[in-house]
């Protein structure tokens, strides 16, 4: 055999040793503790997806996705999809999906992570005969698909045997349950006032305070200003009160000359949004903070660069901005100044805006287009208004209580209506003590009811529903308990 061949089929049987490969996936995941199974009216799925044995390139999304299917294909209950990513792909991905749920997994290359997967599931007879699968996808950073496959954990779910008579009365009737949750109306807002902080890294020629757009990454640097500044600034529902700009220098060279530069250069960035946008003076506030320590400090305690202790010291403990300069230029030669210098100290120097703004009030039927352009600017209460405006479990009123939850995430009324949403099927253990963690309101009794009857304790349920039977929605769900009599 001549060398050529040897050096074919040498690489043929690397190839197909290879578990699998793509572009910007390498490797083979791998399950654990799969575990399937009936308990009364519902389907539990736990598995743990391992991720060992994969590495992701940089742009590269790996898309999860369990589900249930029978032997027919008839029949299919898809579960909540998963994606995995490094860090800039996950970036991208949830500045592109910013109301999207779950939030991503961080891949970390060569390191041991698994991911859980707890579902639960409306028990159907379907069930009993289906397969649990989980769809692996690989994209790349313009959504093309790279590599697909399926894994198959379990070829059956677990199902209790019945006695004959008990099996043939379940097959005579099984009931199917539709009930009605509560929800809490958030209070208005008077005055909805709203702010909205970004940065921004210009680049100036040395010891030069001109803003120039064609200067290294600046023309990015403007096009990213406009986006935000146009959806502010140009929007008929806004009323601008004040912007406020704070310039900021890396600790190089002259202090006082550094305080000065922070500031001008803040006041090239007032001058274009002046002549860009026709705002007055009198509504900016302008402050130079010259040299920005307390980042450096912040970005060396979460770097892992060499000598970073000592670098700290010198920061920490030495009063004088001139002793420490030259400190830290003396440090192991210098080496540890010039990293600083090319990688830390450029990103000291920015410009950071806010704008502080107030939007008008919206109607139900404005709220429904402005919570799909313009989220933000919709308060808690008209994001509620949209909710309601669809029927109950329609993929809509999740998507704007949702919406609320990721804009309102402290607001127990937010969180509150968004676990209700859920409670179209089984809550997981986390979600259940959510809601048990509630203050007791008569709403809170009945989406507790609501749990119970998911988890079949049918006697809880009808207790919870009795006791706030003045609600419209209890009496209907005491109704549906009362299909079990």
């Amino acid at each position: 055999m001549n060398t050529r061949k040897r050096i074919f089929w040498f690489l043929l049987v690397l190839l197909v040793a290879t578990p699998f490969f793509a572009q910007g996936f390498r490797g083979r995941l791998s399950f654990a503790k799969s575990e399937v199974k009936r308990v009364k009216d519902s389907v539990h799925v736990r598995f743990e997806a391992v991720l060992d044995g994969i590495d992701l390139d940089s742009k590269a999304l790996l898309t999860l996705t369990p589900q249930l299917v029978d032997k027919e294909g008839q029949n299919s209950y898809r579960f909540p999809d998963v994606k995995v990513a490094r860090r800039q792909r996950s970036i991208v991905w949830q500045r592109q999906n910013p109301n999207a749920a779950p939030s991503i997994v961080l891949r970390m290359n060569g390191m041991r992570q698994t991911v859980d997967f707890t579902y639960a599931a409306p028990y159907s007879a379907w069930m009993n005969k289906a397969a649990l699968e989980v769809r692996q996808t690989v994209s790349g950073c313009a959504d093309c698909l790279l590599a697909e496959e399926t894994f198959i954990l379990k070829p059956a779910v677990y199902a209790p045997k019945m006695q004959d008579s008990e099996s043939q009365h379940s097959q005579r009737w099984q009931p199917q349950f539709h009930f009605r949750a509560c929800y809490q109306v958030p209070e208005q807002e008077a005055v909805k006032v709203r702010t909205a902080k970004f940065m921004a890294r210009f680049t100036f020629h040395r010891n030069r305070t001109e803003l120039l757009q064609t200067l290294g990454n600046n023309e990015d640097e403007f096009r990213r200003v406009d986006s935000v500044a146009q959806r502010i600034l140009l929007n008929p529902d806004v009323k601008v009160q004040n912007v406020t700009i704070d310039g900021y220098a890396s600790p190089e060279g002259e202090f006082t000359n550094n305080q000065r530069l922070a500031y001008q250069r803040a006041m090239a960035f007032v001058n274009y949004l002046q002549y860009r946008y026709g705002l007055r003076t009198e509504m900016f506030a302008v402050a130079g903070h010259g040299e920005d320590w307390k980042g450096l400090q912040k970005m060396i305690s979460a770097s892992n660069m060499n000598y970073r202790q000592e670098i700290l010291d010198i920061i920490n403990y030495t009063p004088s901005h001139s002793a420490r300069k030259m400190l830290l230029k003396e440090l192991a030669g210098g080496y540890p100044y010039r990293y600083m210098l090319n990688m830390i100290y450029p990103q000291l120097r920015r410009t950071e805006y806010q704008f502080t703004y107030q939007v008008r009030s919206f109607g139900a039927e404005e709220a429904i287009r402005r919570i799909k352009t313009y989220p933000e600017m919709l308060s808690l209460n008209e994001m509620y208004l949209v909710a309601k405006y669809y029927p109950e479990g329609s993929e809509e009123r999740k998507e704007a209580l949702k919406t609320a939850a990721l804009y309102y995430p402290e607001n127990p009324v937010s969180r509150f209506n968004s676990l209700a949403a859920r409670l179209v099927r089984p809550l997981s253990d986390e979600e259940a003590n959510l809601l048990i963690s509630f203050p007791a309101s008569p709403e809170q009794i009945n989406n507790l009811g609501i749990h119970y009857a998911w988890k079949g304790e049918y006697d809880k349920a009808k207790a919870c529903f009795e006791k706030v039977s003045h609600l419209p929605e209890a009496r209907h769900n005491l109704a549906e308990i009362l299909k079990m009599e």
